[in-house]
């Protein structure tokens, strides 16, 4: 079960300076402005945390929840400097140019920012060089933030009859993408890192000792006589021993009973879990840039007209 909310608190200010005058002795008109926002985002999520990840056979896992749901969170808070700046200039009585440049931005969508974090179990044991994965929400997503620049010239050669052309820049900032980063989540411990100190680590080591290759079948296997033995390595070790064919091999029909005895969950000698997190991240950029032709027409006095761009 999962429920997200975002929150964003907006506060903004914003001043506008209008000048009319002539330039080239011709009406001209400048309008500025600039607006400056600040956003804090909180975002909360219910969810159902996992427990433990349970090392259930050679490359399986299962994830254990708790019964009940908890709070996940997260906040972040950004800044915006947005100017404006038009200038209209009447080339003639006929003819209007314009420029404009101003900075806008676009929030990022609230399902890229929810604090919801998946997790899933790795494809076999850490040892052996795999990390789970993980996927998150991240309220720290930044806006898409444009910077734009128009000029465009317009020549009203009817009553309500013109010809403009166009052209537009736009250099657009933190598009959204996808990241990967390694976090530890909700305290989950591994039960197959191999680490020293570890019932895996001493397993592999016990492996290494009778050369034996810390294959899935061979540590879990190994990790789980530690766990019958209550920790003698000399008992695991010789039990294993005790079930190997001729060519080295454990017997087929030892390795089935010991998967579908035991369970492997990670106690407190286990090393956190590393996930590879997928997460969404302001990591592209674009430039969009044009030019528009647009036409419009009237017929008289009769209200129909022509308009294309």
């Amino acid at each position: 079960m999962t429920a997200n909310t975002i929150d964003e608190d907006i506060k903004a200010v914003y001043g506008q300076f209008l000048m009319k005058g002539d330039f080239l002795g011709r009406p001209a008109s400048v309008v500025a402005g600039l607006r400056y926002e600040k956003t804090e985002v909180k975002a909360l999520a219910l969810q159902s945390v996992p427990t433990a990840i349970v090392w259930t056979a050679d490359n399986d896992f299962t994830t254990t929840f708790g019964s009940g749901i908890s709070t996940v969170s997260g906040k972040a808070s950004y800044s915006n400097w947005l100017p404006n700046l038009d200038f209209t200039w009447n080339v003639r009585d006929d003819v209007i140019a314009r420029a404009s440049f101003s900075k806008t931005l676009s929030r990022p969508s609230y399902g890229n920012m929810y604090a919801t974090t998946t997790v899933n179990t790795p494809p076999r044991p850490t040892l052996n060089g795999t990390n789970p994965t993980a996927s998150s929400g991240n309220p720290g997503l930044l806006p898409l933030v444009s910077s734009n620049v128009d000029f465009s010239v317009e020549w009203y050669y009817a009553k309500d009859s013109y010809v403009s052309l166009g052209f537009y820049n736009k250099d657009v900032d933190n598009f959204v993408g996808t990241g990967r980063v390694q976090t530890t989540q909700f305290g989950l411990r591994d039960p197959t890192s191999g680490k020293s100190g570890s019932r895996s680590g001493t397993a592999a080591s016990l492996l290494g000792s009778i050369n034996q290759s810390t294959t899935d079948v061979n540590l879990f296997t190994m990790t789980a006589l530690l766990i019958k033995n209550n920790g003698n390595q000399a008992a695991a070790k010789s039990e294993y021993q005790s079930h190997q064919d001729a060519q080295g091999n454990l017997q087929q029909s030892f390795v089935d009973s010991t998967l579908a005895a035991y369970d492997i969950t990670a106690d407190a000698n286990d090393p956190l879990f590393t996930f590879d997190t997928n997460i969404p991240v302001n990591n592209k950029t674009a430039n969009l840039h044009g030019i528009e032709l647009a036409f419009q027409h009237f017929f008289g006095d009769t209200g129909f007209g022509l308009w294309v761009s």
